[in-house]
């Protein structure tokens, strides 16, 4: 038995925004206290070895991979296990907040819903994202950009794919190219490149966003050509620059108001640089699953030593 909650979806369905998720070993720490590593983990293979190739001098470098847990996975499949796992009607679907008060007499949150309903509660925690609600009520936003345009999407190679274990990195001027396998047949790559603004509209079609990744591969090797210019349209994901939350930003400033607080990207978003984003998040629900247990009467296993 766990706290009760309640999960607000604005989605009619759930829904994963971008490809993939790189997760160290601290993510997969997180998810083992959570209790959904064991079924995660059969739905990728571990990365054992890194190499980056710089074309402008033919530079070749082994990047060091630490020992411990590292692996690539679909942000779908890491959404539907989570979700298979609450008690039934914990996520309500279609619920757009239009706004969080705390009550004037009693403190409490509370928010109101699109459909002009109010709702109570006790502790409200703002997991919505880079343009959170409840970030907005608590004064933080993510106002930093790195001037970076990223595409994402997955491969699937069904004769098998040369990668093995291996995370492949490439770069040419301004353009880098990364490739991680996920399956022994499924490939997640990324390209990042200089961000110009008229990119905006490509965002609006999968086809523009795979014709950009692919005539943005014409100096690499034909082998890392084919894997972007394969890949599935529908995986496709542009982000026009990244934005992020600097860490002074996050020691010198108060993330909470009342019981109303924020977690995940909402409270520390990050550029995807070092993937720890993703792991980030997962350990926050750890850490306020432990703070919530220890002002309440309610055991969570192992929750001590999360």
């Amino acid at each position: 038995m766990g706290i009760k909650s309640l999960v607000l979806e604005r989605s009619e369905s759930l829904r994963a925004t971008g490809a993939a998720i790189i997760l160290h070993a601290n993510g997969w720490r997180a998810l083992d206290q959570l209790g959904v590593a064991s079924s995660l983990r059969q739905t990728s293979i571990p990365i054992l070895s890194a190499q980056f190739t710089s074309l402008d001098d033919d530079r070749l470098q082994q990047i060091p991979v630490w020992k411990d847990e590292l692996r690539c996975v679909k942000r779908t499949d890491l959404m539907n296990i989570l979700a298979d796992n609450l008690p039934q009607n914990t996520i309500r679907f279609g619920c757009y907040v239009l706004s969080i008060e705390l009550d004037p007499i009693i403190s409490s949150p509370v928010l109101k819903l699109q459909d002009g309903t109010s709702l109570n509660a006790k502790v409200v925690i703002g997991c919505d994202g880079l343009n959170s609600m409840i970030s907005y009520m608590l004064g933080v936003r993510p106002t930093n950009t790195f001037n970076v345009c990223v595409i994402r999407g997955f491969t699937s190679c069904p004769s098998g794919h040369e990668f093995g274990s291996e995370f492949k990195m490439a770069k040419k001027d301004d353009v880098q190219v990364g490739l991680i396998p996920m399956t022994t047949s499924l490939v997640y790559w990324f390209v990042t490149g200089k961000y110009i603004s008229q990119k905006f509209k490509v965002s609006q079609s999968k086809k523009l966003i795979g014709d950009m990744a692919a005539a943005s591969m014409k100096d690499f090797p034909s082998s890392i050509k084919e894997i972007i210019e394969n890949c599935s349209q529908e995986s496709l994901h542009f982000s026009e620059y990244l934005r992020y939350q600097p860490p002074w930003d996050i020691l010198r400033r108060r993330f909470r108001v009342g019981t109303v607080t924020v977690a995940g990207d909402a409270f520390h978003a990050m550029a995807p640089f070092i993937a720890q984003g993703g792991a980030a998040s997962l350990e926050d629900a750890v850490v306020l699953a432990r703070c919530l247990a220890r002002k309440t009467d309610v055991v969570i296993p192992n929750c001590e030593n999360a």
